[in-house]
């Protein structure tokens, strides 16, 4: 698994961590997975992991469902 140096947060999460929180907090079984979709945020992650999933280290664009198979890290998954 690669170490990941996390890089300062995006602004869009500065803003919104509180009431994102919260939501989570009142209904955890709602993620609203969509607002972590934003640009500036999947930019960032796309910074901080070079491109490549952090479990299997493949390139992570371009990928569709049928390539995210895996949630447990390969390391411990073998």
């Amino acid at each position: 698994m690669r170490k990941l140096n996390k890089a300062q947060k995006p602004q869009v999460l500065v803003e919104n961590e509180g009431d994102w929180l919260a939501a989570f907090q009142a209904n955890p079984s709602n993620t609203n997975a969509t607002r972590y979709r934003h640009a500036d945020i999947k930019q960032r992650i796309r910074e901080e992991t070079y491109d490549k999933c952090i479990y299997c280290e493949q390139k992570m664009l371009p990928v569709t469902s049928s390539h995210i198979e895996h949630k447990v890290p390969v390391s411990v998954d073998e």
